[in-house]
């Protein structure tokens, strides 16, 4: 079969299906090729394979640089040190084809997704993935360096050795996933989500963080300090020796979060709602803790020399062995604890009265 004998096939809609890697198929059109068990050609550069399917194809080492895979379906294929460097992969779905070694760098592949893909050593630097899903594949080593993730969805990866400097992880969710000890700096952040994962060991000192959600996120021994945490949630996050010195944490929410020996020297706490929280041992000296809400807090130990607390709430706090000043702060409020109290009389308590 020759080149144009392929092309002739494909427009005719029969399945391709052999060894076909004789061929130079570069800048060849073969869009709406159905492919099955098919070897492909190693020049495979500037071909159209839009809406394409490949089912159990084997691309090891094809250079589909600058090709055209848009709203193309790989399933169960290999991709071994396969080049897609450039490549058009808008709306494309990868499906348990393994792909170690290979390189998306500077791709375009908005709406794309990766299922159950081995991706390790591969490298997506520098491109487009707006939108894009990568859901439970291996990133052993992944190169997403100054890579765009933004309003990406990203679901039990492991990424604790993958590269993410210079990264743009904006509105980027990230859920039951590893980052591992790593430094944010330069890194886009605002309301990236790391839910039910973990960040531990991670810096994020004087990162502009603003509304970031680390709702149930293993945050232990992270450095937040002097970072812009405005609005930001850390609900039922959890770790010891957290650093958020100088960070500015206005309306932030920490209810129910379990963080012993947390250090929030010097922050900015202002409205912010902590409620049913566990901050043994934590410092709070110097902060602003205008209008915060500790209620039904764990604060033995904890210590809030020189910190503002004009209106803070502190019903129900355990405070045990704390350190708090004189001032305006509120302790506990008996109409909201008779409320708390009110238990629902049934018929036969009515009748007993």
């Amino acid at each position: 079969m020759n080149r144009n004998e392929l092309i002739d096939i494909i427009r005719h809609g029969t399945v391709v299906q052999g060894d076909i890697s004789g061929l130079d198929l570069s800048g060849a059109d073969l869009s709406g090729g159905v492919f099955d068990r098919v070897r492909f050609p190693a020049r495979m550069a500037g071909a159209q394979l839009k809406e394409a399917s490949l089912n159990e194809c084997d691309l090891s080492a094809c250079d589909f640089s600058g090709s055209d895979l848009h709203m193309t379906t790989v399933f169960r294929s290999k991709l071994d040190a396969v080049s897609f460097s450039r490549a058009k992969l808008i709306c494309a779905t990868f499906v348990e084809s393994p792909a170690p070694g290979s390189s998306f760098a500077g791709c375009e592949a908005p709406l794309a997704t990766w299922t159950n893909c081995a991706l390790s050593g591969s490298s997506f630097e520098g491109a487009n993935l707006d939108r894009a899903n990568v859901l439970e594949c291996g990133l052993d080593r992944t190169d997403f360096r100054r890579a765009n993730l933004d309003r990406g969805t990203y679901y039990k990866l492991d990424l604790a050795t993958a590269l993410l400097d210079g990264a743009n992880l904006t509105l980027t969710t990230f859920v039951e996933s590893s980052l591992g000890a790593r430094s944010f700096a330069g890194t886009k952040l605002f309301r990236t989500q790391f839910m039910r994962g973990s960040v531990a060991g991670s810096s994020f000192a004087g990162c502009d963080a603003t509304q970031c959600n680390f709702t149930a996120v293993d945050v232990g021994g992270c450095d937040f300090s002097a970072a812009v945490l405005t609005q930001a949630l850390f609900g039922e996050a959890r770790g010891a020796k957290v650093k958020f010195t100088r960070a500015k944490l206005r309306s932030a929410i920490f209810e129910r979060a379990n963080l012993p020996g947390a250090d929030f020297a010097d922050v900015d706490l202002t409205e912010a709602y902590l409620a049913k929280g566990a901050f043994p041992g934590a410092r709070f000296v110097g902060a602003t803790l205008s209008y915060a809400d500790f209620s039904h807090c764990q604060l033995n130990g904890a210590d809030f020399s020189r910190a503002s607390m004009f209106r803070t709430k502190l019903h129900r706090a355990a405070r045990d062995g704390a350190v708090i000043p004189g001032g305006d702060w509120l302790g506990d409020d008996a109409e909201v604890a008779a409320l708390e109290d009110w238990k629902a009389r049934h018929g036969a308590d009515r009748t007993a009265r």
